[in-house]
C-alpha cells in the first residue's frame, strides 16, 4: 500500500467544486446548457467546469513523495531488534540521542538497510519539517518504558 499525502486546502477545493457541479445538474441548469442553450445557463456551466478542472490541475501539482518516515512507520514500530534499532536511528535524528548505526546496518538485511537510508536523507532534506517525522518520534517516545527512580 502507498500513502500520498496531499494539502488540505486544494483537496477542499476540488471537492467543493465538484458539489458544485453536482448542484448544477440537480437544480437543472446544466440540463438547460445543453437542452435549451439558455446563455446564462451555458456560461454558469462551463465555469463550474473551469473551476473543476483548474482545481483537479491544482491538486495534480500538489502530490509529494510519502515521507519514509510514513512509508515504513510499520517496520520502525515493529516489535524486533532491527525495528529497535530503527527506532533509536529516529530518536537519534530528532534529538541527538546515541545511536549505534555500526550495530544497524551489520545486522539489518537489504530492506532494513534502505529504510534506514532513506530516513536519514529524508531527514537531511526536510529535518523537522516533516510532519510525520515529528510524530513518529513523539510516538516513539511515548512509547517508552518509563523509568522509575527508586
Amino acid at each position: 500500500m502507498c500513502y500520498i499525502v496531499l494539502p488540505k486546502p486544494p483537496v477542499q477545493r476540488l471537492v467543493i467544486a465538484a458539489l458544485h457541479v453536482q448542484n448544477l445538474l440537480d437544480n437543472g441548469t446544466l440540463t438547460n446548457a445543453w437542452g435549451e442553450g439558455k446563455p446564462d445557463d451555458i456560461n454558469t456551466a462551463v465555469a463550474a467546469f473551469d473551476r473543476l478542472n483548474e482545481a483537479a490541475v491544482a491538486l495534480s501539482g500538489e502530490e509529494k513523495a510519502v515521507t519514509p518516515f510514513l512509508r515504513y512507520r510499520q517496520e520502525i514500530m515493529g516489535n524486533y531488534e532491527t525495528a529497535f534499532r530503527l527506532r533509536a536511528m529516529v530518536l537519534n535524528l530528532w534529538g541527538g540521542r546515541p545511536v549505534n548505526l555500526g550495530l544497524l546496518f551489520m545486522n539489518a538485511d537489504e530492506r532494513h538497510t534502505r529504510i534506514a537510508l532513506e530516513c536519514i536523507v529524508s531527514y537531511t532534506t526536510y529535518g523537522e519539517n516533516d510532519s510525520h517525522f515529528m510524530g513518529l518520534a513523539a510516538e516513539i517516545i511515548d512509547n517508552e518504558p518509563v523509568e522509575v527512580a527508586a
